[in-house]
């Protein structure tokens, strides 16, 4: 699907034509995502209520890294998070299978999503009794949740570039 832009909207191209976020930026939320190391699990019903140090769910804190980095967007847990990105209401894309994950992308797993912290890790708020930390990828991998894929965020891109 490819959406018309219109003049002085800001856009999130649903298709590889904008501006990922850059690694090094990536590192910087990295950093951000180890101020939740310790944060206790807590299924909230609207994730966009985590908060740091106090509780979260695995949507919820990637979003609330995302937010407290300065990247803003629209919260979607992880049963959602894939259309709406595929929509472009989110501004995230999915990797083509030969692109490589870097710090930061978001990590989509069938009932899940984490952060990619590199070197095939992810930070990840998980379950109660397992407060936010780091993990393998495959640590989330089970007979009742795949991966789907690893989601980048796009800059956005204004009509006037």
């Amino acid at each position: 699907m490819i959406r018309a832009l219109i003049p002085g909207v800001i856009h999130f191209p649903t298709l590889n034509n904008g501006r990922g976020l850059p690694a090094t930026e990536g590192r910087q939320l990295l950093l951000k995502g180890r101020d939740w190391f310790g944060t206790n699990y807590a299924p909230i019903n609207e994730g966009s209520k985590a908060e740091m140090q106090v509780a979260a769910d695995c949507s919820g804190s990637v979003h609330g890294i995302y937010v407290q980095g300065g990247y803003d967007y629209s919260y979607r847990n992880s049963k959602n998070f894939a259309d709406a990105a595929t929509q472009g209401d989110i501004p995230f894309r999915k990797l083509d299978v030969y692109e490589v994950p870097q710090a930061a992308d978001v990590v989509l797993y069938t009932a899940h999503m984490s952060m990619y912290s590199e070197n095939n890790h992810v930070f990840s708020a998980h379950r109660e009794g397992m407060p936010f930390g780091e993990f393998t990828t495959s640590y989330f991998i089970t007979p009742n949740s795949k991966l789907i894929g690893y989601y980048r965020y796009q800059l956005p891109v204004s009509s006037g570039q």
